[in-house]
């Protein structure tokens, strides 16, 4: 059934439309080039302007720092609104910042006549060339980053465990780009300033594809002419002895474009696709799953004029926030609250009736069986519990998936942990929808006993994890307050005091809770929930 939405908010950037250009977006803010400025803007307007010394075209920011770059130089907006800046012999065609001082370059050497990656001195060559080169970076992006928690600046600190943490963090970094005749693709692990090439392939032949980030994961999505496919991370691929644990990327197979007529397309995670479509004074939704190829999931939006373009369009908070112009081309920015679908309401899959559980374990390995509800349910019903262990570790399982998983085996609460992967806002739902009071406290003490257990024998990562969890559960508000006893209060409230007082790398993982306990002692000293909201955010 389709919903209508009537509620939004719009916002005029006040930009000439023969002067601006839209250039891409990050995590907060739609970047927007005007003249010679570079703006960023968000649900609340313009909130940064640039006038940078010479014209450039691309903008990043990381760690609370915001970089530029033109044809051969990288500024760096400094705090008094100067700007430092690094000349290349070469010219860049792409950068990306990086958690240690040497960002990542794709440059044309022209003396070497090379496309290349590089970061500090190390140089990872992807193309050579006889003549002029004729490359472009279609896309450049982190595709996996361990748990460094990016918001801890290391360069003033002395805290060896902190520096350790940074100069170790492994990442990798996926790079699309096109020649004359093909795009190609390639992933590079990194640790620290090392370097190194792990994948580098053919994507197609169609020089006019388009490649997205996902709404809510690193996945990608790749759009042709005719047809389209999903970028995702393969959990089964092999390790590198440089980079252990980095996935490689996966190419699912080409599915036609059976969405038409539509002036935007977004992937949503690695099996849902949203599409919006212009209609006159409306914006229409649709969500599709991948599996089925159907729609499951339909809203229209509701608006007071037409609109001619649509740009660009992200999803934070529970709030979607869309770039778009106006029939008199202004640039405007659309936000109003709604649910985004992570998960499908259909029970699609390959099978009528699932196979016996030693296939059904080949198949959950092999990833040639669709993930579903029915699925879960089935592996839950008939207590297959090493389907069950397997199936955690698939990246195409929703967060509710694996809620119900160790909600009807908690002895699952390791595996859990240690492999499923998802935002908090769906975590907090699943909690919400299927955990009841009783499991929420043998799911509570369970998580603060596998602190104490992991808190010495493994990494801060892990801790980090656990505490993620802990807190959409709180979030949830699972519980009364008459039901939440002094046991748990003291638990957690051990947890914050232990932490600051020993582990002052992980003050900063539990700034929430510590907020928690603050705000529900100030209110009540013998309870710790009550009807305050508290945002993960």
């Amino acid at each position: 059934m389709e919903s209508l939405v009537t509620e939004y908010d719009s916002i005029d950037l006040n930009l000439e439309s023969e002067d601006s250009t839209y250039l891409s977006q990050n995590d907060k803010y739609f970047c927007i080039k005007n003249k010679s400025q570079l703006l960023e803007a968000n649900e609340c307007g313009i909130v940064n302007s640039y006038s940078l010394p010479e014209q450039c075209e691309s903008i990043r920011r990381s760690n609370g720092e915001v970089y530029f770059s033109s044809r051969n130089k990288l500024f760096k907006l400094l705090q008094s609104e100067t700007f430092g800046e690094k000349k290349f012999r070469e010219r860049i065609l792409d950068f990306l910042p990086l958690h240690s001082k040497y960002p990542l370059l794709v440059l044309i050497c022209k003396k070497m006549k090379q496309l290349q990656l590089r970061v500090k001195k190390k140089v990872v060559v992807l193309e050579q060339y006889n003549d002029r080169c004729d490359s472009k970076v279609i896309y450049l992006d982190f595709f996996y980053e361990t748990n460094y928690n990016p918001g801890v600046d290391i360069s003033g600190i002395r805290n060896k465990n902190i520096e350790e943490m940074a100069v170790k963090n492994k990442s990798a970094v996926i790079c699309v780009y096109k020649t004359e005749s093909v795009v190609k693709y390639c992933l590079v692990g990194l640790e620290g300033n090392d370097m190194k090439l792990l994948k580098h392939d053919f994507l197609t032949e169609d020089v006019g594809v388009r490649v997205i980030k996902a709404l809510l994961s690193e996945d990608l999505l790749a759009i042709f002419n005719d047809c389209f496919l999903v970028i995702s991370k393969d959990k089964d691929s092999q390790d590198y002895p440089f980079s252990q644990n980095i996935p490689l990327p996966s190419l699912s197979k080409k599915y036609t474009l059976f969405f038409k007529n539509c002036q935007l397309v977004r992937l949503v995670n690695d099996y849902i696709v949203c599409t919006v479509s212009v209609l006159e004074n409306k914006l229409n939704f649709n969500f599709y799953e991948l599996y089925s190829e159907t729609t499951f999931h339909t809203f229209t939006l509701k608006l007071d004029y037409n609109v001619k373009h649509i740009h660009s369009m992200m999803y934070d908070g529970g709030m979607y926030k869309i770039l778009i112009q106006n029939e008199e081309l202004k640039f405007l920015v659309l936000s109003f609250y709604g649910e985004l679908p992570t998960e499908t309401i259909s029970y699609y899959d390959h099978y009528k009736t699932f196979p016996e559980p030693i296939e059904l374990e080949a198949l959950i390995d092999s990833s040639e069986v669709v993930i579903t509800n029915k699925l879960v349910d089935y592996i839950i019903n008939n207590n297959l519990r090493t389907c069950a262990k397997k199936i955690l570790k698939c990246i195409h399982l929703p967060e509710i998936g694996a809620v119900k998983l160790v909600k009807s085996d908690i002895s699952l609460l390791d595996d859990f942990l240690l492999y499923t992967t998802g935002s908090d806002n769906e975590f907090k739902r699943a909690f919400k929808s299927e955990i009841d009071g009783a499991t929420f406290k043998v799911m509570l003490s369970n998580l603060l006993d596998k602190i104490t257990e992991i808190e010495v024998e493994r990494e801060t990562k892990d801790v980090k994890k656990v505490i993620k969890i802990i807190n959409a559960l709180l979030d949830a508000k699972v519980m009364e307050q008459k039901d939440f006893d002094e046991e748990m209060i003291k638990r957690l409230q051990e947890l914050v005091d232990g932490c600051q007082k020993e582990h002052l790398d992980l003050q900063s993982l539990l700034s929430y809770t510590n907020t928690l306990l603050d705000n529900k002692f100030k209110y009540n000293t013998n309870q710790l929930i009550t009807t305050m909201d508290i945002s993960l955010d």
